[in-house]
């Protein structure tokens, strides 16, 4: 009888790496995939700005990425993995103003203003959650296992990414964008309160 490789044996036995696995998933299937596939939509076919704007765009959502990652080197005492749930929630609600602005039918400059300010802001908290995860899982897994059980988390979250792109593609051709983005929202909330629910406290 096959016996089960010691990196999954201890990620059942922690529940802690379920959730951290868990909301990594959701941050790279539910939010970085759509980011990846409606900021170029939004900028170049629903505002119709040139590729110079497209630029600009992810230029921006780059720094934000960055600012984010910089922030965690600054204070890492702020993030650790109860708070984890509160940032990507955060994520997901800085992306309402952007339905809003598509509701009220605002100007295009505002509109860019806000896809691309948006989008960064919550770039750069998932960018903070990313490393914090990261973290914990360099400072909770057994010497021996670390190269194993970062590799599976990595693995699994490339894996994710490229699945929720194909699936925002036809969602973004079929349906609009605020009702997207108000089920990226409940969806990423969910998760956030399992995810919650979910943790105890550090084995």
């Amino acid at each position: 009888m096959p016996r089960t490789p010691k990196r999954l044996q201890f990620l059942v036995r922690h529940s802690n790496f379920k959730v951290v696995i868990g909301l990594s998933l959701a941050a790279n299937l539910i939010f970085a995939s759509y980011v990846n596939v409606a900021l170029p939509y939004m900028v170049t076919r629903t505002l119709g700005l040139s590729n110079a704007m497209q630029g600009l765009a992810e230029g921006i959502l780059a720094c934000g990425s960055l600012l984010g990652a910089i922030l965690v080197s600054i204070r890492p005492a702020w993030f650790h993995l109860r708070r984890i749930p509160m940032l990507l929630s955060g994520s997901a609600l800085v992306l309402l103003p952007i339905a809003a602005g598509l509701l009220m039918h605002s100007p295009t400059h505002v509109l860019f203003a806000l896809v691309t300010g948006c989008m960064a802001l919550a770039a750069g908290m998932v960018q903070t959650v990313n490393i914090t995860f990261l973290s914990y899982e360099q400072i909770h897994t057994p010497a021996r296992l670390i190269g194993k059980v970062i590799g599976l988390t990595n693995s699994l979250c490339m894996c994710a990414i490229p699945l929720g792109q194909a699936a925002f593609g036809p969602l973004i051709d079929h349906c609009p964008m605020t009702l997207i983005i108000a089920g990226v929202v409940t969806v990423t909330l969910l998760t956030c309160v399992i995810a919650r629910l979910a943790m105890k406290p550090d084995e």
